[in-house]
């Protein structure tokens, strides 16, 4: 679970993060699908740095 929530860091704003821990969390069992994936829209921010708009459709169950 901390291993998922640190790499989600580089890909999250800190409220999704916060969400997410608040949301997955290691005592209650469950597993994950995705559904889809769609890139809206990729913007260079720097030099070898790009800020990407994105969806993705997941679905949670608990196991």
């Amino acid at each position: 679970m901390d291993k998922r929530t640190e790499n989600l860091k580089g890909y999250l704003t800190k409220e999704l993060q916060n969400l997410n821990t608040n949301t997955i969390r290691g005592e209650i069992p469950a597993s994950s699908t995705v559904n889809d994936v769609e890139i809206w829209k990729v913007k260079e921010a720097d030099n070898n740095k790009y800020g990407v708009t994105f969806f993705v459709d997941q679905l949670i169950t608990r196991s």
